[in-house]
Order: C-alpha cells, then structure tokens, then sequence
C-alpha cells in the first residue's frame, strides 16, 4: 500500500523542478510580454499544478486531517485500505510527470545564457505533448484527491471548533448562573414564592372565582396603566384572592411570555423586611427573574455599590426597573395587605408614591388588597374599586371542608380560649408541647418550615449538640396543638390556622408566652454554639447548603437571634453576653461580622440592654474601633441610636472626640450629616470640643456650611459667637 507521506515528498520534488524551471527561464533575459501565449499558458499551467500539489502535501503531511478523513470513512464502513488506492496511482503519474519535467530542464539549460535564443525554440521545448499530458492527468487526479481529503480536514475543524465552542457556553453559562444570582440576592433576599404556594394551597377548591367573573377585575386585565384596589374586613379572604389573581396572571404569562407578573405580601410581622428600598427592589429582582439574562445596567448598579458596601438609594432603584419595565409589553404589580406594610417614617406612602411613579411612565397595572384605613383608601379612590366580601357560595364550600374555622368572628375568642383548655387539660408532655409550638409560631419572624420547627423544639439550653431523639414527629406537633395549626405539605409550611388565631395570642400573650422572646434568643444562641459550627463561616455555597441541609434552624437562628434579643425581658442575659465574647460564634451567626467588637455588634442591632451590660464589664474597651475606623459613639450616633448616645457620653472613659480615619469627631461628623437631634446630645457634654479641627483644618462649623446644613449652622453658631469671623 503506498504511504501518504512518499507521496507527499513526491509532490514536492514536482514543487521543486517547477520552480526552477521557472527560474530558468527568467534567466534568459528575454521581455515576457513578447512571449508566446503558448509558452505563458505553459507556465500558468504549471503555477497552478504547483498549487495544487501544496494544498496536496499539507493535507497528506497533516496527521489530524488524516485521522479525522480515516474516521469519517470508517464510519461510513469503507475499508482502510480502499482510501489509499488513488494514491498509487498518483505516486506513478509523480514520477512520470517527474521525468518529464526533469527533460525540459535539461533542454533549457544547454541554451547558454549568452546565446541568443528565439521564443520559437524554446516554443518548442515547453510545447511537448508528452509534457503537457502528463502534467494535465497529474493535475487532475491531485485536484480529486484534495476534495476527498478536504472532507477530512473540514470534519476536523468542525468537531474540534464545536467541542471548544460547547466548553466555552459551558463556562460562560456557569459563570453567569452564579452572577446572576449574586446580583439577584444582592437586590432582595425575600422570596415569596413559597408564600405564594401557601396560600394558594389554602383555597378551597371553587371558590372566590367571582372576583375573576367582576367587570372591574376584566377592565383592570384588560387596559394597560389601570390600578384595582380592593378593601376588606379581616377574615374576608384578602390574602386568598390575591393568590389566585397572582395564579391567574401566571397562566397569562404563560402563554405570552412578553407579560411579566411580580407580586409582594405584606406582613406586620415582617416590616423589617418591607421598607421602600426593600420592595421596589425585590419586584425589580421578580422582573430580571423572567428575562433570558440581566441587563448590564443592572449589573453596573450591582458593581458600583458592592465596591463602595452600600445600598443604592430608591431612585437608582426604580430608574433600573424602568429600563426593565420596557422590555416587556405589559407588567402586572400585585400587592396584598397593603396596610401591613410599615407605616412609619411614611414608607407605605412613599411606596405608593413609587408605585403610582412607575404606573405613569411605564403603564404598568397595579392591583391591591388592604383593610378599610382612610389614608389608603384616599391614595386609591380614583382607582377601580371592588370590596372583598365573604360570599355565600364560598362560605358554603369552606363549610363543608373546614366548619371549625367558620365561626362568626365575635366568637373567635371563646373558640381560641376553648381549645387552648383542651391543651391544659392534655396530659404535660402534650401540653408543654403544643405551649411552645404556639409560642414559636405566634412570635417567629417570619413562616417556619416543618424541619425548622422541629429542630427549634428539640433544643436544650446548654447542648453541644442537637440530640436527634428530642426531634417531635409532626404528627404529634399538629396533634397536641387542638386544631389552632396546620401544614401545608405543598410549601412545607407549618402555620397558625387562621391570622385571627395570631392576633388571639398577640393579646392575650401574658397568660399563655411570658419572655417569649427570651426563650428565642437562648434557643438561637445555644443551636448557632453547637460544635458543629465549629468550623466557622462556610466559605462556598456548597458548604452553606450542606449546612443548612443538616442544621435546618440555621439560617433562622443566624438571621433572627438578634432581633429577638433586642425584645427581650432579660436586660443583659448572660447566655448572650458570652455568645457576644466568642467571635468565631457570632461571625457563624451573622456569615461574616469581622471587625465588629461585641460592644459595636450591639450598638448596630439597638441592643441597648447588652450595651449597659457591655459597657459595665472591665474587659469591654469603650474605644475600640471597627475595621474601617469607626468608635462606639460613631456607630450610635451613624445608625440614630438616641438612648445608646446618652448612654455612652454617661460612661467613664469614652473619648468624645475621637477621629474617624479622615480625622473628624462624632461632632463634626454629625454636623456634616445635618443630625440635628444627635447634634444637641454631644453640645450638652462639656467635654466635647466644639473648635476641633479635621485633618484639612476644618471645624463643625465650617463642615456644616461647607455642606449646605443650615439649621445646624444656626446652632453651632449660637455656641461659637465668633465664628463667623
């Protein structure tokens, strides 16, 4: 069988004698433009022969080509052998071609450069018809063997470029999943999801379907820009409409996928979670969620505020969700429980006002829920309008599945007050159970999955670990709760049976929940000390999942321990103190909290009985700085923490004017910040120094003018007469 590689070396012999045949010919001195047309045919032909042989010997001299041509054919079940049989051939017409060409050079070179030689002779010479033919057949079967090889090379290149390409998508795939969601929980961490499935769950069956039959309800779907805003008296069903307007949309969208649907439901118990800034930037989070990738803007936000470690302000948010809003022809913003969502500091107001913003420049459609309250029935009485009421159909279908829930709402509270009887006369196992059960339910921060409750009744304070025969079956937690709880199996959410049922204990909590929020903070405090955080904060993703997978209180325990402590009865519990000393269990409880001290960890969370504590203990350096700078009294008088201001300027050794890093005092810092109220605590103190200067020479004074405070300018000058010279 003739070898790839002979032919290849063949082929280039033929390059070689070409060229100088060429060459030779050049030599002769002779003008080409008066050269016969013959003999420029001769060497065209021969230019092109020398062509095609190059294209032939790096095919043939190319082993991946070869490799990639051997496995087309085998695939096809063509022998390996029979691929080679033209080159025998081919090698044969070389050597022929060879011979002739070798003749011609021969022929040129006895003509001696100084002779004078016509064109006619050397006409002659290239017009050989032995030469041309064989110069013809070897061009032809070579051109032949370059388009079968090249199916070969032009398979390799393909595979090869599509696995390159496949793990290239692959990368960037990867790499933009795990952007996306650091930009996605960067906006909002709330997911409201499974609050949705809840409460969808809860519906019977058949009803509240004349909601969805109204006219208003079909002008709102149909007209872009419209509001619907629908009142209700508590126990009407609020909540459950809302989730099947939300489910209606959903099957809209389904079928157009340019219609977005976001949604929010608010709660009393979660305001923490709702102000302005928080909800227009989870329903921004909702809207990237239904595109294919998140808009570089977006991403640009994200960057610029994750470098400075700040939080954009709401008009930076709603400029984004602007920008998002045009991608798509028509948005749906479901609200629900509009009058749970925080009312101080005008933020339901200024949510509104965002909303109605949105409304005029991007005609998104805005649907509502809330109890009767004037101010917001005000901001929604030019809005579609349609009162949820409990009809008589649906009070008949929920008869039917769940009478115990139906009583008339004067009764409600002998009917809470009769089941909590029926707990009390449980045996004590029972009782002390269900006890607890509805003190976690009742004062839990937000909705508990069945895997958490558990883990937070099978605590024991002082455990180094969680004992896992502690850990109540569910059956038994629903049992020994009379009815006052129920589960939904689809979102795994264990629950109060009715909101009513919440506001029963709210009320009533001194007979059944005394300290409740003591008994929270010292179950979260004892599961986060467990040995199995002992390695500190996870440092991947997958380490967190692996941990909340076996640790399913964690995430609860490590978000909302603090918020409990700060409620609490126990003014400086000594479990929290020590928890507070041991960094490495608070860095677990707050993912990363270096360079907090547990004095500024305090201050930060308003835990003002820890910080009176704290600060009476010998160990506690009232000065210490956090990692950026910043004192105790900073941190106080930065996050508006009156009663820990005073607190602070009353204890010994606290440097009233301390500098942070660019060299100014608490006073100077609150004088350019326009605090008017934290400005007069520090001015009372004799020992701060109102004519300290930062590191540019500049006193309070001169920042408060140099920053447009003009109250603060008043004041300050009042103390310091002559400062305006």
């Amino acid at each position: 069988m003739t070898d790839p590689f002979s032919v290849a070396a063949g082929a280039l012999g033929i390059i070689s004698l070409a060229i100088r045949i060429t060459e030779t010919t050049i030599r002769f001195g002779h003008d080409w433009r008066d050269a016969p047309k013959e003999i420029k045919a001769f060497i065209a032909e021969l230019q092109e022969l020398n062509a095609v042989l190059s294209s032939t010997t790096i095919i043939l001299a190319n082993p991946d080509v070869l490799d990639a041509f051997r496995s087309q054919f085998s695939q096809s079940g063509t022998r390996y052998s029979d691929i080679w049989a033209p080159l025998a051939e081919i090698a044969q017409m070389l050597k022929s071609c060879k011979d002739e060409l070798e003749s011609l050079l021969q022929a040129l070179n006895k003509a001696s450069p100084r002779q004078t030689v016509g064109w006619e002779r050397f006409k002659a010479i290239f017009l050989a018809k032995k030469t041309r033919q064989r110069m013809e057949d070897l061009h032809r079967h070579c051109k032949n063997l370059n388009s079968m090889l090249s199916v070969g090379a032009v398979s390799l290149a393909a595979t090869t470029y599509k696995a390159v390409k496949d793990v290239r998508i692959e990368q960037r795939q990867w790499q933009q999943a795990a952007e996306n969601r650091a930009v996605l929980n960067w906006l909002s961490s709330v997911d409201y999801g499974a609050q949705q499935s809840d409460y969808l769950g809860r519906r019977k069956k058949g009803t509240c379907h004349w909601l969805l039959e109204a006219k208003e309800f079909s002008e709102f779907c149909s007209k872009r820009g419209r509001t619907m805003f629908c009142p209700g008296i508590p126990g009407a069903g609020k909540t459950t409409i809302t989730s099947m307007v939300v489910d209606y949309l959903h099957q809209l969208s389904s079928v157009d996928r340019d219609l977005a649907v976001t949604y929010i439901y608010c709660n009393f118990r979660q305001q923490h979670l709702q102000s302005p800034e928080q909800l227009i930037s989870n329903l921004l989070k909702q809207l990237l969620q239904q595109l294919p990738s998140i808009p570089i803007f977006v991403k640009a936000l994200y960057d610029r505020h994750v470098e400075r470690q700040s939080r954009p302000p709401i008009e930076e948010i709603t400029q984004a969700m602007r920008l998002v809003l045009e991608r798509f022809s028509r948005t749906f913003v479901i609200v629900d429980a509009l009058d749970e969502c925080q009312d101080t500091g005008n933020h339901r107001q200024r949510f509104v006002a965002e909303l109605f913003s949105l409304r005029a420049s991007t005609h998104i459609n805005i649907f509502v829920t809330s109890r009767f309250l004037a101010d917001i029935e005000k901001e929604f009485e030019e809005s579609l309008t349609l009162e949820i009421q409990a009809r008589d159909s649906d009070i008949r279908e929920y008869l039917e599945e769940r009478l115990s829930q139906a009583q008339p709402f004067n009764l409600l509270d002998h009917a809470y007050a009769q089941a909590m009887e029926r707990i009390d006369g449980q045996g004590a196992g029972f009782k002390m159970l269900a006890t607890n059960v509805l003190l976690w339910l009742t004062y839990a921060r937000r909705p508990l999955k069945t895997a958490k409750l558990q883990h937070a009744l099978a605590i024991e304070l002082g455990s180094r670990r969680l004992d896992e025969d502690n850990v109540t079956d569910l059956e038994d937690i629903v049992s020994a709760c009379a009815g006052l709880v129920l589960v939904d199996h689809k979102s795994s959410i264990i629950r109060l049976v009715h909101y009513t049922t919440q506001q029963y204990f709210s009320r009533t909590w001194k007979t059944y929940f005394q300290k409740a929020d003591d008994i929270i903070t010292e179950a979260c405090v004892t599961y986060l000390s467990y040995d199995g955080f002992a390695n500190g904060v996870c440092l991947t993703d997958e380490d967190y999942e692996k941990r909340i997978c076996s640790h399913p209180f964690y995430d609860y325990a490590a978000q909302y321990w603090g918020m409990h402590a700060s409620r609490s009865v126990d003014e400086g519990n000594n479990l929290v103190i020590d928890f507070l000393h041991n960094q490495n269990k608070v860095a677990v409880a707050t993912h990363a909290m270096k360079g907090l001290t547990p004095l500024l960890w305090a201050i930060a969370n308003g835990h003002e009985a820890v910080v009176k504590r704290l600060l009476g203990e010998d160990r506690v350096d009232v000065n210490r700085k956090d990692s950026r700078g910043q004192s105790p009294l900073l941190w106080a008088i930065r996050n508006r923490r009156i009663g820990l201001i005073q607190l602070l300027l009353a204890t010994d050794g606290v440097d009233k004017n301390i500098r942070d890093p660019r060299g100014l005092t608490p006073l100077s810092w609150t004088a350019e910040q326009g605090r008017v109220a934290e400005l007069k605590l520090l001015l009372a103190d004799k020992d701060v120094d109102i004519k300290t200067k930062d590191r540019y020479g500049n006193t309070p004074l001169m920042r408060a003018i140099a920053f447009g405070q003009k109250e603060v300018v008043d004041i300050l000058s009042a103390e310091e007469p002559l400062a305006h010279e």
